[in-house]
């Protein structure tokens, strides 16, 4: 967050458009950290598969509020390599040519945003029913706890 208003109160007059991609990166930033804090998932190996155990506060509401905290970092972390890319794309486009519009880098973070929306999409809707994947889990790890 402090990152965020610093871009919008501080930053010199001379980064221009700039300022929009340092902007998204910040937000995406902030957005993956707390996602992570909320889910920290464990991943386990279950034969044919991989099982999510969350650890963190999110499990005080339920598992498919879990899950969606774990598509959406995994949807930021993905966006925030996208923004990283977009960042070299840009020092590289002004070396030889005009700074370009703010807009202009809008509609190029909002374009760039599609394939992680597409990520967040798909991943949200393919969840294994809970029962099924705690079987799964005891028959090849049978020491796990799972019932707290």
């Amino acid at each position: 967050t402090l990152l965020f208003f610093a871009v919008i109160l501080r930053s010199p007059i001379f980064l221009g458009s700039y300022k929009v991609l340092l902007m998204s990166s910040a937000l995406t930033d902030l957005l993956s950290a707390t996602t992570m804090l909320l889910g920290m998932p464990r991943l386990l190996p279950a034969r044919h598969a991989m099982a999510y155990i969350y650890a963190g506060p999110c499990v005080f509401t339920s598992s498919f509020f879990c899950h969606i905290v774990y598509t959406i970092m995994c949807a930021t972390l993905d966006h925030s390599l996208y923004i990283v890319a977009c960042s070299f794309a840009y020092r590289l486009y002004i070396l030889d040519r005009p700074t370009p519009r703010y807009r202009t880098v809008l509609i190029l973070c909002l374009i760039v945003a599609i394939p992680s929306l597409i990520l967040q999409t798909t991943f949200t809707v393919i969840l294994d029913d809970p029962d099924d994947v705690r079987a799964e889990i005891v028959a090849v790890k049978p020491e796990y706890v799972l019932d707290n």
